[in-house]
C-alpha cells in the first residue's frame, strides 16, 4: 500500500486497503524523495505579519517558526534572518521563520493561505491595492514566496 502511495497512485487505492485504526508504520519517511522542489519559500521578515498560517498549513512540516530571546541571536551569522516578535507577550523576543529546502515539495499551499486583510499596511509599503500583505510589489511571493531552489 505505501509503495503505491509513494509511486503517486494513492488515489487508486480503495479505503479498505488502509489500516482500520489509521496508523502507519514508523520510519516511512526514509522512503520519501528529497530535494524535489523547483521553487521553495523564502521568508521576507519585512512583509511577514507573523500569523503562522504558512507553518500550520505546510503538509511536509518544512516551514518552522521560532520565538526566542534576543540575546540568542547575537552570535548568529549575518545571513540569519530574524525580526522582533509582534505579540504582546513576546515583546522582548525575536522571531524567525525558516524553511527546510530538502523537505519542501513546492506544493504552494503556503502561498494559498497568505493573509489579505492587511491592505493599509500592504499599500503603505508600496504594494498593489488588493494584494496580500506578504506579497512583494513585483508579485514575487516572499513568505511570501516561491524562489528557485537551485
Amino acid at each position: 500500500m505505501l509503495g503505491k502511495i509513494y509511486a503517486g497512485f494513492g488515489d487508486d487505492l480503495p479505503v479498505s486497503a488502509f489500516p482500520v485504526d489509521g496508523t502507519f508504520p514508523t520510519a516511512t519517511s526514509q522512503w520519501e524523495r528529497r530535494n524535489i522542489a523547483l521553487e521553495i519559500p523564502v521568508w521576507d521578515e519585512a512583509l511577514c505579519i507573523q500569523c503562522g498560517k504558512c507553518v500550520m498549513v505546510c503538509p511536509h512540516a518544512c516551514i518552522r517558526a521560532k520565538v526566542y530571546d534576543s540575546d540568542l541571536a547575537a552570535g548568529a551569522p549575518a545571513t540569519f534572518k530574524s525580526t522582533a516578535a509582534r505579540w504582546r507577550e513576546f515583546k522582548d523576543k525575536k522571531y524567525t521563520l525558516q524553511v527546510a529546502p530538502e523537505d519542501c515539495t513546492g506544493c504552494g499551499l503556503c502561498i494559498e493561505v497568505l493573509p489579505g486583510e492587511e491592505q493599509d499596511r500592504s499599500e503603505a509599503q508600496g504594494h498593489q491595492p488588493g494584494a496580500p500583505a506578504c506579497v512583494a510589489p513585483d508579485g514575487v511571493r516572499e513568505l511570501g514566496l516561491l524562489q528557485d531552489a537551485a
